[in-house]
């Protein structure tokens, strides 16, 4: 049985590791390059939840006495046992090797006798050797989806993993390459889309109606934020940890949601909270959108991406051209008119009318300004048939 010093060394290589560093772990980076020397508090380290669990009382002494025990040369523990940084002889790497190394693998036990650790050890049996394995969880329920990623040690031994058969109890294994399960799940995806698209007739209507893709796990809300706060303080707060795609706030409001462009909402909130990250000088209350929220989210989502689309469908202004109603340039906004209805047109038309109001000590006259004032002034002079006149304007 590994020993929980084991463990805890292990766990912290990962997380000095070129998988972690080179995905990249932006929390994680920004703690490294915070020291000049690249040293990251084991406090820190500590507080991280896979860590809690291993070192439930966080004290960085145990933490310390663990990684000197590793035979690995990957980490150097501080002589002051209060912070570990990796080792300047094992450099990382100017490409991230993680997807072309790394299995996909299906098949593993529900029963939640599979671990993180279990997964491990039997490709270890098998003479692989592995840098890491992810579990894969459904989002909404958070149950063991039976998948999950396994990194090996190079390219050459991923590759020898895919051609061999592997059984776990009963069940047999499918091991691929994780580049082709995404290739292949793209590929459904289409064939979907395409059958949804021959189902509704095809055209844009059919082309609208296709659901938007619900991205779980990327939306992370927040409330108790001075109202005063804007976009950029979460951009700044946040994107340290994780790439930031929208901010769905006003000046104002003191609640919001912020959108990543992957699914990090989880890992930002454990991050900001083990912090104690400030937002404009508040701690915010933060927690992940799940389930019904999330749904009406992505429907927000879904409706604005619409209405954008539908304002590019028709051109810049009401009338599809330059210059807003107008419909085109040097165009009317009923047609060209001709010389035989001009005295009706004019007639229609309200004139500059001059109003003279006389008293004891002075007489003043006053221009009222007319439709053909202000038409002019937005661009078209219905009096000279022309754009942008200088004349009457």
């Amino acid at each position: 049985m590994i020993s929980r010093d084991a463990k805890s060394s292990r766990q912290v290589e990962f997380y000095f590791g070129d998988s972690n560093l080179t995905k990249p772990d932006k929390f994680l980076i920004g703690k490294i390059k915070e020291s000049g020397e690249g040293y990251v508090e084991l406090s820190v380290i500590g507080s991280f939840k896979r860590m809690k669990e291993l070192v439930p009382s966080g004290d960085v002494q145990i933490i310390a006495a663990a990684l000197r025990t590793s035979k690995d040369d990957l980490l150097d523990v501080h002589d002051d046992g209060t912070k570990v940084r990796r080792s300047a002889t094992r450099p990382l790497p100017k490409e991230s090797m993680y997807n072309k190394q790394t299995v996909y693998s299906k098949g593993w036990a529900l029963d939640g006798t599979t671990t993180i650790d279990s997964v491990k050890a039997y490709f270890v049996e098998k003479g692989f050797k592995v840098l890491s394995v992810r579990l894969r969880y459904a989002f909404q329920t958070k149950e063991f989806k039976g998948s999950v990623f396994v990194e090996m040690a190079d390219v050459d031994t991923a590759i020898k993993a895919t051609k061999e058969e592997f059984k776990s109890g009963d069940n047999t294994l499918v091991v691929e390459m994780k580049e082709a399960y995404h290739q292949r799940k793209k590929s459904e995806r289409n064939d979907k889309k395409a059958e949804k698209k021959s189902a509704g007739g095809g055209g844009a209507a059919a082309k609208e109606e296709v659901e938007e893709p619900i991205v779980e796990g990327c939306v992370l809300g927040f409330k108790g934020v001075p109202d005063d706060t804007s976009r950029e303080d979460f951009k700044e707060a946040f994107g340290k940890f994780a790439d930031v795609s929208w901010v769905d706030f006003q000046r104002g409001d003191t609640s919001g949601e912020v959108r990543f462009s992957g699914p990090d909402a989880a890992t930002v909130k454990e991050k900001c909270e083990a912090e104690a990250v400030k937002i404009n000088g508040a701690a915010p209350e933060l927690h992940v959108l799940t389930g019904e929220p999330e749904q009406e989210f992505w429907k927000k989502v879904a409706a604005s991406r619409k209405e954008t689309r539908g304002r590019k469908k028709f051109g810049r202004g009401r009338g599809g051209g330059r210059g807003g109603r107008g419909g085109g340039r040097g165009k009317k906004w009923g047609g060209k008119r001709s010389r035989d209805d001009g005295n009706d047109s004019s007639a229609k038309r309200a004139k500059l009318v001059s109003t003279t109001t006389t008293t004891s000590a002075t007489t003043t006259t006053r221009l009222e300004p007319t439709i053909e004032w202000v038409v002019c002034f937005f661009g078209w002079c219905s009096k000279c048939n022309r754009w942008w006149c200088i004349k009457h304007k």
